[in-house]
């Protein structure tokens, strides 16, 4: 095995898992509007609108 076929996958994986590990910033960057609540978004949150 090669090095590049190890890293190449890193590269991306974190990307893949973004809205797993960072789930409460996804509904500020799909609803610029809501930058000024500083409450935590719901679960709720996914599935409206």
């Amino acid at each position: 095995m090669s090095l590049p076929f190890l890293f190449f996958p890193l590269l991306f994986f974190p990307f893949f898992l973004f809205p797993l590990f960072f789930p409460f910033l996804f509904p500020f960057f799909l609803k610029p509007h809501l930058h000024y609540s500083y409450t935590p978004p719901r679960i709720k949150d996914y599935f409206e609108s």
